[in-house]
């Protein structure tokens, strides 16, 4: 059976790995639509010529790294896309703020759930109501419904000792009510 902690750590896991999917989707896209408008503004030759240049890596570097430093990265590291890639970011952030927080709600309410059944249900049996029981919660961990099911049965067994306490309790009662009453009837005699 699964752990708790395997539950709960895959569900952690998956909402970290999409609030980065967000972020890197969101920066991708912004960078591919600031390369694209960068080699739109190109002149026709030189966009041509980059073109045919690219083919074959390896062999034309020198040349790339010209046309590269000269039309399209060569200010790349300026304060205004340096600006326009952090309020990018910090808006992407913004966006996978609501993801992780509403995800880390979702996994907590799955979990609180169950301990609260049982919480509540030991609160009851605490006061002395041993017919209390967890209830069970859908699609909750493995190691939950095991808590859930280990207190249950134990709710059953102090009820069923309670019964049989109180079932002695009143066959002593009666067992001891009957000599009693006949020495109270002799010393009443005497």
């Amino acid at each position: 059976s699964r752990q708790l902690w395997y539950w709960i750590s895959l569900r952690m896991i998956g909402l970290a790995l999409a609030a980065m999917l967000v972020v890197g989707a969101g920066m991708w896209l912004r960078f591919f639509s600031w390369e694209t408008k960068l080699r739109n503004a190109l002149p026709e030759a030189v966009r041509q010529e980059l073109k045919v240049l690219e083919v074959d890596h390896a062999a034309n570097a020198e040349r790339l790294r010209e046309i590269y430093g000269q039309y399209l990265y060569g200010d790349y590291f300026t304060p205004e896309v340096l600006r326009a890639d952090l309020l990018w970011f910090s808006g992407l952030a913004l966006i996978a703020l609501p993801l992780i927080i509403g995800g880390g709600i979702w996994v907590s309410l799955r979990l609180s759930r169950q301990l609260s059944a049982v919480a509540i249900s030991a609160m009851h049996i605490a006061g002395g109501d041993f017919r209390s029981r967890a209830g069970n919660v859908r699609d909750a961990p493995a190691a939950l419904y095991s808590l859930m099911a280990d207190f249950n049965h134990m709710a059953e067994r102090l009820e069923r000792q309670e019964r049989e306490l109180q079932a002695s309790s009143a066959a002593i009662a009666h067992e001891l009510r009957t000599p009693l009453t006949a020495a109270k009837g002799r010393l009443q005699g005497l």
